[in-house]
């Protein structure tokens, strides 16, 4: 055996959409609480205390500095929020499927019964 392999295998479980309605919905909806939950502040407060060093580009501030900046309003600032987290879960999504030691599953009802069925399934 070599001397650096690690002696624990990860069990790596993927979500999947195949509804991506169902995936961009719930987007939307989160996108909608954090906003309900201070979002707009919070990145309001971050932008005035952020040096220009790159940070504060996380999704979720970038997209509300237009609005910050009257550029856009704030309708158009939230859509745009709302697509990048879309293409960004797109990428994880497409992250995890190329992964061959990922077992993805499907999103459902009963997701944690599945987990556990499969963690008892695999022989280690």
């Amino acid at each position: 055996s070599h001397s650096n392999a690690s002696p624990i295998e990860p069990l790596v479980i993927g979500i999947t959409y195949n509804d991506r309605e169902l995936l961009y919905d719930r987007i939307n909806k989160r996108v909608d609480i954090m906003l309900d939950m201070g979002l707009e502040k919070e990145a309001r407060q971050y932008r005035e205390r952020m040096v220009e060093n790159g940070a504060g580009q996380a999704i979720g501030h970038k997209e509300l500095y237009p609005y910050f900046d009257n550029a856009i309003t704030k309708s158009q600032a939230v859509e745009n929020l709302k697509t990048s987290t879309r293409r960004y879960a797109k990428r994880q999504i497409t992250w995890f499927s190329r992964r061959t030691d990922t077992i993805n599953l499907e999103y459902g009802n009963d997701m944690l019964s599945r987990v556990l069925e499969i963690i008892k399934n695999t022989e280690r």
